[in-house]
């Protein structure tokens, strides 16, 4: 798996998650138009770069459990993220930015060895 493919889905789970009213990252969510169509394209060109690796079915089977495991994890930990932060700083950015990088390097890790040990 790609280091892009992978912050590809990241940010396209991100994206629906910002665009609910019940997020806890951003003051004002996001138009709902944005937030899914964002997470259709990002998808969509994340399917196009690992179909090129793997083939489509691998990746569309791939893809299809790291975005369930990804907005699992979104709404489990950001909330948690946002409360501890709140008692430290009332920066919105460094919210967004923290729960976006942790994201990003947690599931980049898991996919990058895992790909090593798939023959």
């Amino acid at each position: 798996m790609s280091f892009l493919s992978i912050s590809l889905l990241w940010v396209g789970c991100l994206l629906p998650y910002l665009s609910s009213p019940k997020q806890q990252l951003i003051d004002k969510p996001l138009p709902k138009a944005l937030g899914w169509s964002g997470f259709v394209l990002a998808l969509v060109w994340a399917l196009g770069q690992m179909a090129q690796q793997q083939g489509y079915l691998v990746a569309s089977i791939f893809i299809l459990a790291a975005v369930m495991c990804m907005w699992t994890t979104l709404v489990l930990v950001s909330p948690h993220i946002s409360k501890r932060l709140a008692l430290v700083s009332s920066h919105i950015e460094k919210r967004l930015v923290l729960v976006s990088s942790l994201g990003i390097a947690f599931f980049s890790l898991i996919a990058m060895t895992g790909s090593y040990h798939v023959a």
